[in-house]
C-alpha cells in the first residue's frame, strides 16, 4: 500500500470498498461535489446549546486509550455522536449527547486530505443500537482533537451527507494535563466569504447527567478527592484557569483585529459590534467598583463568608470536644469495670481462703 492510497478496505466486512476522500483525483472531485450540493442547502444549527453526557467522554477516552496503547505517534480518534433535541427548563432548544460509538478512522499525518472513515461499520453500528434504542438518533460525531483539523469541514460533511442534516462536531481534549473545558462542539454555518464557504462556529456546551449517572460517578470518584469541599488552593485554581481562559480569548480578539487591519479578513460588522459593546461597558463597570452600592454589597458577601466560616470553625471545635468528652467517658467507664473486676476477684480469693480455713479447723478437731 502506497503512501499517499488509504487503507481503503481495512475495516471491511462485507467486501465492497467504503467511502472515503483521499487525495485522488476522483475522490476530490466526490469532495468538491459532496461540499457543493450541502452548501446549496446551508446546515443551521438545529440547538442552542448542547448539554454532554459523562458516558460520551468516557466512552470517547477508552477509545483514545485502546488505539494508543501501543502507537508511537498519537492517533486522534473519531466516532458518532447519539442523542435527541429537548427543551430544557428555560425554554431553550438542547441537544442532548448521552451516547456514542467508536468508528474505523486512518489519516495521513503528512498530507490532511488523505483519510479514512468508514461509513458502512457506523451504519451496521447504528442499526444494532436501533434495535435496543429505536428514538435514538445520529446527532453529530466527535474527535479527539485537540482542535479542528484541516480535513474536518469534509468529514462533517460526509457525516451530514450520511447520517444527519445538522451535525454537531465535538472535540474532547484527552490530556490529562489540560485543566481547562473538555469539549467543545461546532456547527457549520455560512462563512463571510460567500453562499458557497462554510465554517465552523462554536456553540455553548454544558456537561449534564442524570441522576442515575450521577450516583455512578460519585461511585466511581469515591477515592478521589471531595470535589464538594472548595479549599482555598481549588479557588486559586479555578480563577487562575478562568483568567488564563480570558486571556486566551483576548489574544484570539488581538489576532482577528490584526488581521483585520491588515486586509488579510474582510470586516464583519457583527464581530465590530460586539466588541464595541463590550468596551463600552468598561466605564460603567469602574464606576461600580467605585460605588458605594458595589463596596456595600461586597461588605455583605465578605460578611456571609466570614460567619460561615465562624460557624464552621465553632461547628468542628463542638465535634472534637463533644469526642474528647465522650472518649473521656468510656476511659472512666472502663476504668471502673476493671476495678469492680479487681475486687470482686478479691473478694473470691477471700471466700475461698476463709473456707478452706473453716475445712482446716474442722478437721483438727
Amino acid at each position: 500500500m502506497g503512501g499517499n492510497e488509504p487503507p481503503k478496505n481495512a475495516a471491511c466486512t462485507d467486501g465492497m470498498p467504503h467511502d472515503h476522500v483521499d487525495g485522488g483525483e476522483d475522490d476530490l472531485e466526490y469532495g468538491k461535489q459532496l461540499h457543493t450540493e450541502t452548501t446549496l442547502k446551508p446546515l443551521i444549527p438545529s440547538a442552542a446549546r448542547v448539554e454532554v453526557h459523562p458516558l460520551v467522554l468516557l466512552s470517547l477516552v477508552d477509545h483514545h486509550a485502546r488505539m494508543n496503547s501501543k502507537a508511537i505517534h498519537e492517533k486522534r480518534v473519531v466516532g458518532l455522536l447519539l442523542g435527541r433535541h429537548k427543551r430544557n427548563s428555560d425554554n431553550i432548544q438542547t441537544l442532548d449527547i448521552n451516547n456514542s460509538f467508536a468508528v474505523p478512522f486512518d489519516e495521513d499525518a503528512n498530507n490532511p486530505e488523505v483519510w479514512f472513515f468508514d461509513t458502512n461499520y457506523a451504519e451496521e453500528m447504528f442499526a444494532m443500537y436501533r434495535r435496543v434504542l429505536p428514538r435514538i438518533k445520529i446527532v453529530g460525531w466527535y474527535s479527539s482533537g485537540p482542535t479542528v483539523q484541516p480535513n474536518d469541514m469534509l468529514l462533517h460533511l460526509l457525516v451530514a451527507d450520511r447520517f444527519c442534516p445538522n451535525p454537531v462536531y465535538c472535540v474532547v481534549k484527552t490530556d490529562p494535563n489540560n485543566k481547562g473545558v473538555p469539549v467543545l462542539a461546532y456547527t457549520t454555518v455560512q462563512g463571510r466569504e460567500g453562499t458557497r464557504s462554510l465554517e465552523f462556529r462554536n456553540i455553548p456546551t454544558h456537561l449534564g447527567a442524570e441522576e442515575a449517572e450521577e450516583i455512578g460517578i460519585e461511585h466511581l470518584l469515591r477515592d478521589l478527592t471531595d470535589s464538594t469541599i472548595t479549599t482555598l488552593s481549588t479557588k486559586i485554581q479555578e480563577r487562575e484557569l478562568s483568567l488564563a481562559h480570558l486571556c486566551d480569548i483576548l489574544q484570539q480578539i488581538d489576532e482577528y483585529l490584526s488581521d483585520v487591519t491588515k486586509g488579510t479578513l474582510p470586516i464583519c460588522e457583527d464581530v465590530l459590534e460586539v466588541l464595541q459593546k463590550a468596551i463600552s461597558l468598561q466605564p460603567e463597570i469602574y464606576l461600580h467598583k467605585t460605588s458605594t452600592e458595589m463596596i456595600r454589597h461586597t461588605n455583605d458577601r465578605a460578611l456571609s463568608t466570614f460567619l460561615a466560616d465562624i460557624a464552621r470553625c465553632v461547628g468542628a471545635l463542638h465535634e472534637v470536644i463533644v469526642n474528647r468528652r465522650n472518649i473521656a467517658r468510656e476511659l472512666k467507664e472502663i476504668k471502673a469495670s476493671r476495678a469492680r473486676v479487681g475486687e470482686q476477684k478479691l473478694e473470691n480469693e477471700r471466700e475461698k481462703e476463709s473456707d478452706a480455713a473453716k475445712e482446716a479447723t474442722s478437721r483438727q478437731s
